[in-house]
């Protein structure tokens, strides 16, 4: 991926990182997976930019889920969230993209932050935060680059852009996965349900008992036998119908 050296290519990036992106997803990619792409594409698209990091407050405890492109990155971050004072802080609760150099102005107003780049071997250089927002967990991609001024308006324009159109996407697919996740639970609970009604009626008919005092049964023998309801009801089923029917084997003795 080439890196911007003006509005075109730089836009050009954006959207080769979204292509990217897209193509990520559709392998079921996890989130710090995409955190961790997320940096190495930002310093990819951005010619001043050195090394990336991402930081998001993954819930009301305060954990954080930190994503980098160099080792020297996840002291800053963890200084940043835990004081509660840096430019990627101040980024994550404006909603603003943030620039500026470290130096004299940095240690003053973000003392922790200035410390932590500073044993980085950041003591000159430049930033440029944006905020990052992805389903209820809230941070910011920054980016560091050793050269003072490293970054333009324009810079922080496209960081906006490149942000505003990559989260939205790893949010939505995250809400496919959960989707499609919740889907894969329900019908397999439904098949379960299936298959312990299919074993009631075994047992009433073979019992003449009630629906209520062949379920108590089953449950029974599932808590002495210490399996789970479904997988005894399937023994049954498979029992009575065999196992090409009911196209489960089992691989337990078959008694009850």
């Amino acid at each position: 991926m080439s890196r911007c050296g003006g509005a075109d290519h730089g836009i050009e990036a954006v959207e080769r990182a979204l292509d990217a992106l897209h193509r990520l997803l559709e392998g079921e990619a996890p989130r710090d997976a995409l955190l961790e792409r997320l940096c190495k594409w930002a310093v990819e698209t951005f010619a001043n930019a050195e090394i990336a990091g991402v930081v998001l407050c993954t819930d009301a405890m305060g954990n954080d889920a930190i994503a980098c492109t160099n080792p020297r990155v996840p002291a800053i971050e963890s200084a940043q969230m835990q004081t509660r004072q840096g430019p990627g802080r101040l980024a994550a609760d404006t909603h603003t993209v943030l620039r500026g150099d470290f130096g004299d102005d940095t240690a003053r107003w973000w003392p922790a932050f200035a410390a932590a780049a500073e044993a980085a071997v950041f003591e000159t250089g430049s930033f440029l935060c944006a905020p990052l927002t992805i389903g209820d967990a809230a941070g910011s991609l920054t980016l560091y680059s050793p050269v003072a001024q490293a970054f333009s308006e324009f810079d922080a324009v496209l960081l906006r852009l490149y942000t505003n159109l990559i989260t939205p996407t790893i949010q939505l697919a995250q809400g496919g996965r959960e989707a499609r996740a919740e889907i894969a639970g329900l019908t397999k609970a439904m098949q379960s349900r299936s298959v312990i009604e299919q074993a009631k009626g075994i047992v009433m008919a073979t019992g003449g008992v009630s629906a209520d005092d062949a379920f108590d049964f089953l449950v029974t023998h599932s808590q002495q036998r210490n399996i789970k309801l479904h997988r005894l009801a399937q023994e049954l089923v498979d029992l009575t119908t065999g196992p090409a029917e009911s196209g489960t084997h089992s691989t337990e003795p078959q008694v009850l």
